[in-house]
């Protein structure tokens, strides 16, 4: 699995000479992270990077131009370290889909005393 689309002499010789590392397809925890902006490969990438088990897998630098392949990232990344992934994906999916505070009451409806009991009085059914 190489970390970007076209894979570099100079990344295979840092592999072949043991200062990087590929994985064996069977030891990759293979993920489909969602495609959202908030997790794409170039805003997390220089974090992710930086952590001690998964620096090895991933080149010193890209060519310029080049990002690093998302499925890679992803798969490595959840190979080392599962719950991290997990959260952050999770808070991903937290903050796109939750209604913020001020969002929910700009949409409320207040309504008087009075015309509560008149709507609790009234039968509802639903349909």
């Amino acid at each position: 699995m190489p970390p970007y689309k076209q894979v570099t002499k100079d990344y295979m010789k840092d592999v072949l000479q043991g200062k990087k590392k590929l994985l064996k397809m069977h030891q990759v925890r293979f993920i489909n992270a969602p495609l959202f902006d908030e997790i794409s490969v170039k805003n997390l990438y220089d974090d992710v990077k930086q952590q001690p088990l998964v620096r090895d897998y991933f080149p010193d630098e890209l060519p310029k131009g080049c990002q690093c392949d998302r499925g890679y990232f992803y798969n490595v990344w959840n190979t080392m370290y599962p719950e991290q992934v997990k959260e952050t994906i999770e808070h991903a999916n937290k903050m796109r889909y939750t209604i913020s505070d001020d969002k929910a009451r700009e949409n409320a409806i207040t309504i008087t005393d009075e015309w509560e009991q008149e709507l609790k009085s009234m039968p509802f059914v639903s349909k």
